[in-house]
């Protein structure tokens, strides 16, 4: 039915639905602001984390006599870019065994197999370690 009334009322007036569109409802604004902020906390400190890191290693950096040379100062920055690269790899590992144990771990609490649940936690422990 709505997208009936979508073709019907863009056919006689093709503005009169794209600016209803466009104007915000204040409460669909204030429920993704709610949502959101939880992810925006994390990603926003970590920006900020690696600016400093980013502008401590540039100001160290240029205190050693090898890598205060003009051809060496991007040296450390390329280091502590490919170990991140290498951490979030690692991290992405880790986060997808969690995800993925979610649901065997929601199957067998319901089923009443905690020993099962025991077990998978026990194996994911040794495997992340």
């Amino acid at each position: 039915m709505h997208i009936y009334m979508a073709i019907r009322n863009s056919v006689k007036n093709p503005l009169a639905s794209c600016i209803e569109n466009v104007i915000l409802n204040g409460y669909i604004v204030k429920m993704t602001l709610v949502l959101g902020v939880t992810s925006f906390l994390p990603q926003i400190s970590l920006v900020a984390a690696m600016a400093a890191i980013n502008n401590m290693i540039r100001k160290y950096g240029a205190l050693d006599e090898i890598f205060g040379q003009e051809q060496y100062a991007q040296i450390p920055l390329a280091v502590v870019g490919i170990v991140m690269k290498l951490f979030q790899i690692v991290i992405s590992i880790v986060v997808g065994m969690a995800a993925g144990c979610i649901p065997v771990v929601g199957y067998n609490m319901c089923a009443g197999l905690k020993d099962r649940v025991k077990k998978l936690f026990t194996t994911v422990l040794i495997a992340e370690n």
